[in-house]
């Protein structure tokens, strides 16, 4: 006999899956749960072991059974073996799914102390009656299928088969040779350990002994406590595992002793926080799962987002916390058929994420992460199916978080516009003519004219990019991108509070032939005063005397904001803070409370302002195209770099529309 060699890995005790070689013969051993990827007991991993065996085929068994749907991939591979004899060996325990597995061997031998256990398949099902009953449906053609392949194995009748999967039979190996279940009993076999059953949810243990076909003794009243506490535990944890709610949930559930019916409210409660509060109920009260591509990627999307920001992950995006990019990708693979990621590498998982054509841009060709090609602008919800739309969607909102962080004060005293291109912005000054003149009873209704002023101003693009290489994404570096995302938002905030200090400082001519702050408009002091109840009361009383263009009628500009630099920072907010002594009138401070102060060091160091609401009579406007709501980022795989190249964009105007809502003083 040839050396003995493992040509599965080896870890050392753990029930997986093993090929093993003797000369001619080949061994594999399922020790464990059937379909349990962590124990390599999966089909995936166990049917090309099979099928690329050589000579008789040895399978030994000890498992107390798994996922019918992993088991019957295994079954069919074993049975379909046709490089030599295939014999089966039960070491321990063959119960359940691996006792279907059993079947197919030509010849089946359990040791003397081995037992094998039928019954029928179940799971644990929650949702309304019409999936019930879908999921009732489901495991009657399971069970079929079943009493398909044990009738043919043993010759009984499949209505005895049936009788037998809904007793739950539990057969010694001298009883499984009479009812054709196995060939032979191997005296000279030891018996494997035993699994634990004690979570495996069968309704009957070992001990009771088959006599007849249709004969089964009673449990004692001991037993059936421990029976019914078992198919508690069992019940609680399949239901924690099968809506991936944890084993932390399951563990509290079953140590505080909770009642089945219990622990399911508290398992749809826990649905409900996870996914419910995230994707809401749909018509007909359907729940919204990570079936749906859509609220798949919202939650990969949270999560990422959360992982980019620090913050913590919740609701449906709480089931991927702590993953890495690539894990995410994998589970956007794996959950949309685009593959199995187990059996990838990070480079193939991320390949196979960005697949174009799921996400709604129409896109049908598959992307290369570095290999050229282009992807459209996700949402910044990241409701699509493709990775890089959900990468560039998070960045998006990174990017936003940032540039509001860093956005300057001088766009609240200005009026934001949404353009649709970059011609010249128009804006008039119209005059409201007036008040309104009294019509007599046979009067007829006069015509009123409107006088006007017009200013112009137009918007630029600004715009940078960066890349984020694939070593960066296989190695989980999301610091490299969110750094390069908060400078590049800050960097947009910028370009904002520039061009609009610029436009205060300029002091620019109008369309009139005065300058924005001049003795012709009112609003200019040009003798140095620093902020004080005395300069804001003569600042207050030139912008309530402001009129409108017709020159009589006042338009009441009441000042809301005070602008300054630096420098007169502390002074303001003392100024408008301190009541100094309302108990005398001559010491009162009338404005105390009444005007928001605004700072900016753009500023130029000799002035400070006075700035009426924007909405009521603005001095400034800005504007962006469709009225986009700061930078926008947009994504293409690199080619002369490995990885993904972003660029950040804007476009954004600002200008001078009126002078009637501001008011210049000169510092002391």
């Amino acid at each position: 006999m040839a050396e003995h060699v493992r040509l599965w890995p080896d870890t050392s005790g753990d029930r997986i899956a093993n090929r093993r070689h003797f000369g001619r013969m080949a061994e594999i051993q399922l020790y464990g749960t059937i379909g349990d990827p962590d124990a390599q007991l999966d089909a995936a991993t166990v049917c090309p072991v099979i099928r690329n065996s050589t000579g008789d085929l040895t399978v030994r068994i000890n498992s107390p059974g798994g996922y019918v749907f992993e088991g019957l991939p295994i079954y069919a591979a074993i049975k379909a073996y046709n490089a030599g004899t295939v014999t089966v060996i039960i070491d321990g325990l063959a119960a359940s799914m691996a006792s279907v597995i059993a079947m197919a061997g030509q010849v089946i031998i359990m040791a003397e102390s081995a037992l094998m256990m039928i019954h029928k398949p179940w799971d644990c099902s929650i949702g309304n009656a019409d999936e019930l009953r879908s999921d009732a449906a489901r495991l009657d053609k399971m069970e079929a299928s079943l009493v398909d392949i044990y009738a043919g194995r043993t010759g009984l009748d499949p209505d005895e088969i049936s009788v037998m999967l809904a007793a739950e039979t539990w057969l010694d190996a001298t009883e499984a040779v009479a009812f054709g279940f196995a060939d032979r009993v191997n005296a000279t076999l030891p018996m494997a350990a035993m699994a634990d059953l004690t979570a495996c949810g069968f309704r009957r243990g070992p001990s009771l002994n088959l006599k007849g076909r249709t004969t089964m003794p009673q449990a004692n009243p001991g037993a059936q406590a421990a029976l019914a506490e078992r198919e508690r535990v069992t019940q609680i944890q399949s239901l924690c595992e099968r809506h991936r709610l944890g084993g932390a949930l399951a563990m509290t559930l079953v140590n505080r002793g909770s009642p089945l019916a219990d622990a399911r409210e508290t398992i749809l409660e826990a649905l409900a926080q996870r996914d419910m509060a995230t994707s809401g109920i749909g018509l007909g009260g359907a729940v919204v799962t990570f079936d749906d591509p859509n609220f798949l990627g919202k939650a990969l999307a949270d999560a990422m987002y959360a992982k980019m920001s620090g913050k913590p992950a919740e609701g449906a995006a709480a089931h991927f916390r702590g993953m890495s990019i690539v894990d995410m990708a994998a589970e956007l693979v794996d959950r949309t058929g685009r593959g199995n990621s187990r059996r990838m590498t990070p480079d193939q998982i991320l390949n196979a994420a960005a697949w174009v054509g799921s996400g709604p841009r129409g896109a049908t060709s598959p992307g290369q992460w570095g290999g050229g090609g282009t992807y459209g602008s996700a949402d910044i919800t990241g409701t699509t199916g493709d990775f890089p739309d959900l990468l560039q969607g998070t960045g998006q909102r990174y990017l936003l978080d940032m540039y509001r962080n860093a956005e300057s004060p001088l766009k609240s005293i200005a009026r934001p516009r949404a353009a649709k291109d970059f011609r010249q912005i128009k804006t008039l000054q119209l005059s409201e003519f007036g008040t309104l003149p009294v019509v007599s009873e046979s009067g007829e209704v006069t015509t009123g004219k409107f006088a006007e002023r017009q200013e112009v101003y137009s918007m630029q693009t600004f715009a940078k990019q960066f890349t984020l290489t694939r070593q960066a994404l296989i190695n989980d570096d999301l610091g490299a991108f969110t750094d390069v995302l908060t400078i590049m938002g800050r960097a947009a905030a910028e370009t904002e509070a520039q061009l609009l200090a610029a436009l205060i400082n300029a002091n620019p001519v109008m369309s009139d032939g005065n300058s924005l702050f001049s003795s012709s408009h009112g609003n200019l002091n040009a003798t140095g005063s620093a902020p004080s109840v005395a300069a804001l009361d003569v600042a207050r009383q030139a912008m309530r005397n402001q009129t409108d263009l017709d020159g009589t009628t006042y338009i009441n500009a009441a000042p809301k904001f005070i602008l300054s630099p630096p420098g007169y920072e502390t002074v303001i907010e003392k100024l408008i803070s301190i009541p100094l002594n309302p108990n005398q009138v001559d010491y009162a401070n009338p404005f105390a409370g009444k005007l928001t102060p605004l700072v900016d060091p753009r500023l130029s160091a000799g002035f400070w302002y006075l700035f009426a609401d924007p909405s009521f009579v603005p001095t400034m406007e800005y504007a962006s195209r469709n009225n986009s709501d700061g930078p926008i980022m947009e994504m293409q795989n690199g080619w002369d770099v490995l990885g993904v190249a972003f660029r950040v964009h804007e476009d954004f105007g600002a200008g001078i529309v009126d002078w009637r809502g501001a008011y210049r003083q000169a510092g002391a």
